[in-house]
């Protein structure tokens, strides 16, 4: 297993998060999937020789949005049609107006998979299909000609997602966000089992048991939560005063003795208790020991390390201790039965900011007509 990174998301999100189809009955996911790109289609009565390819600028936008809504309502007239063709303007500006770069973006597939993204690029339209492989054996074509290219990361069952993640995804529109704070906090730890965001580093664990979980587990991991954050700081004030040569066994006495009298508790957890169950945690802290805290986290609960990528020397020593600090830890307060039982995993990273491919190249055929102009 490759090693946890921490991921900052007050560096690389906007913290904007939209699930958007991709399809009726989500016939293009893998489109979507394959050229590392989304599309939206309630805009295809402007596809027309004399539409022109190419990225859109904001006036291009809503020149475009005005000649929708025009063709919109020539073409269904009355009263009847009149929420309809308003809804779809919506759903098209929301696409190339609302949605940004950077943006987290997110689409189901037909077999109850989600798959998550980066948002890479301005709008454009684009008229040449979008195709599968020749060995995917479909060949059905998404002509959807609005387009934004996305990095895409690794896909995950739908089951696994939080409850009240899974709640908004009952929405049936084409494209909308999900913006209740406690949703998109619930996502980001879905999706980055290790972030710094508002000056805290976030941590989870999924609970994979299915049978009523007791109060003395719970009473075991709670304390062993408390022991990671007591030796974070230890460990934190330790580098600061030493920072070459530090060796745990130097002053394991001092450390075990540190966390017996330490009480200046920041540590805050938030749990649910359901199949599949979450643990939540948050720690506020100076950065040292927010990455110190993540490291052993990560070792208690997996047997993968966090990756020292783009981390200070300071925090790569502070890394490079975390396996014998785990250890020390773990002959004191023993936790392994309760982890066994509770079903206590770190979750796989989904991959997004990390991954290093890129999106292909986009072709914009020349076409010399009026109409709705891209730059």
């Amino acid at each position: 297993m490759e090693d946890y990174r921490i991921i900052n998301k007050d560096k690389h999100s906007s913290g904007k998060v939209w699930v958007i189809r991709s399809g009726t009955d989500a016939d293009f996911y893998d489109h979507f999937r394959q050229n590392n790109v989304i599309a939206i289609d309630h805009a295809e009565i402007l596809n027309t020789e004399s539409l022109n390819s190419g990225q859109l600028n904001n006036q291009d936008c809503e020149k475009l949005l005005i000649s929708l809504g025009e063709a919109l309502g020539k073409r269904f007239k009355g009263k009847k049609y009149k929420g309809s063709n308003a809804s779809k303007v919506g759903q098209v500006r929301r696409f190339l107006v609302e949605v940004s770069v950077g943006d987290t973006i997110m689409t189901l597939s037909p077999n109850n998979f989600v798959l998550t993204g980066i948002v890479k690029s301005s709008p454009y339209i684009s008229r040449i299909p979008i195709t599968l492989s020749k060995d995917k054996g479909n060949n059905k074509q998404c002509e959807f000609f609005l387009r934004r290219d996305i990095e895409w990361g690794r896909s995950r069952s739908k089951d696994s997602l939080p409850y009240i993640v899974d709640k908004s995804l009952r929405n049936t529109s084409t494209i909308f966000g999900i913006k209740k704070p406690d949703a998109v906090k619930a996502l980001n730890h879905w999706l980055y089992p290790f972030h710094f965001i508002d000056n805290e580093v976030r941590c989870s664990l999924d609970l994979k048991t299915k049978e009523r979980i007791s109060n003395r587990d719970l009473s075991n991991i709670s304390q062993k939560l408390d022991d990671l954050e007591a030796a974070s700081r230890f460990i934190a004030e330790k580098i600061k005063e030493n920072a070459t040569g530090l060796k745990l066994s130097d002053f394991e006495d001092e450390l075990l003795s540190f966390i017996k009298d330490f009480d200046q508790y920041d540590l805050k957890t938030q749990q649910a208790f359901m199949s599949p169950g979450h643990q939540f945690v948050q720690l506020k802290a100076e950065r040292l020991q927010q990455v110190i805290f993540a490291a052993i986290f990560a070792l208690t609960f997996s047997d993968t390390c966090l990756a020292t990528d783009d981390l200070s020397d300071e925090e790569k020593m502070a890394v490079q201790l975390s396996s014998e600090l785990v250890r020390v830890l773990e002959e004191e307060r023993d936790s392994s039965v309760a982890k066994h039982r509770m079903g206590l995993a770190i979750p796989k990273q989904i991959g997004l900011e990390e991954k290093k491919s890129q999106s292909p190249k986009k072709s914009f055929p020349t076409i010399k007509s009026k109409g709705v102009r891209g730059k």
